[in-house]
């Protein structure tokens, strides 16, 4: 048996058809059925029961099935750990991701370098629109971004794992009539001035703007004129809730993160890591993605 046929009757389990596992796996459907056909004739066994039902694993072909889906994982396994020990002198990681993940991207690079001395990192901040063609069109090996699941699933080249589900937040500086509100409605802000990376930076940010007949006060790139706008003048900036929490003037109180509601309820945005598909996770790529999935859902409410 070969490690090619292994994977083929593995994807033909897990679609329940050849003919979608042939477009998976990018063969043609009768030459993925004669590899199983052969297969079958040299085990001695029928791997396949084909109906117009689908087509379904023998209990014989079910043993078959699980064992080489272990092969196939350790397979794997071995030849990320190869690939690591061979570039462990210089392990380097291209990342894109949103301005939200500023601070959490901040801490996870602390944590990384500790347990991975020798890694080295790019980190490129992108607004969230633009990443999705950064990812399909440069050799980035993943991105952090908020994102709404079916554009995700649109795209058939690119993984995608979630981060968290955050919250929607404004934040405010100590001289705003909000700053010592539980939560914000769409009322508490309308006709407020507001500050924001830029206007296009976030499709749901945007529609906010413009539903609460925002006035834009500063537009910008930077996250540190951001917050002195907001701590010198009597802005407020959307934001989630995750990329707000770690900074350093919310954690001493300068300034404030508040939950934003509409209807009495608060407003959630999926966060994502996005990666292509054609390109396989590293260890070290692996773990930094559970480190900023770790320091992200801290202080859950």
């Amino acid at each position: 048996m070969k490690i090619e046929q292994m994977e083929y009757i593995v994807k033909v389990a897990s679609e329940k058809s050849i003919l979608k596992a042939a477009e998976k796996l990018h063969i043609t459907s009768s030459g993925l059925s004669q590899s199983i056909s052969q297969l079958e004739n040299e085990l001695g066994i029928t791997i396949f029961n084909r109906s117009r039902k689908g087509t379904v694993p023998t209990e014989e072909g079910k043993i078959l099935i699980n064992r080489a889906s272990e092969v196939l994982q350790i397979i794997s396994k071995l030849n990320e750990e190869l690939y690591d020990y061979k570039n462990n002198k210089k392990v380097h990681l291209k990342i894109v991701a949103a301005p939200t993940f500023a601070s959490v991207l901040q801490r996870a690079l602390n944590r990384i370098n500790v347990e991975y001395p020798n890694v080295t990192i790019d980190i490129e901040e992108k607004a969230p629109p633009l990443i999705m063609e950064t990812i399909k069109h440069t050799e980035y090996d993943f991105c952090f971004f908020p994102q709404d699941l079916e554009i995700l699933e649109s795209e058939k080249k690119i993984n995608h794992d979630l981060i968290r589900t955050d919250r929607v937040h404004v934040i405010v500086g100590k001289h705003s009539p909000l700053y010592d509100f539980d939560y914000v409605t769409q009322a508490d802000v309308l006709n407020m001035e507001t500050a924001c990376y830029s206007i296009y930076s976030d499709y749901y940010y945007s529609k906010l703007i413009k539903e609460n007949k925002n006035k834009i006060k500063v537009t910008t790139n930077s996250i540190n004129i951001l917050t002195e706008a907001v701590k010198e003048h009597n802005v407020f900036v959307y934001a989630h809730e995750s990329g707000a929490k770690f900074h350093p003037d919310i954690l001493n109180g300068i300034i404030r993160s508040i939950p934003y509601k509409e209807n009495n309820e608060y407003v959630f945005k999926d966060l994502w890591v996005i990666y292509p598909k054609n390109k396989k996770l590293t260890n070290i790529s692996k773990r930094f993605i559970e480190i900023v999935k770790e320091i992200a859902t801290q202080w859950w409410w």
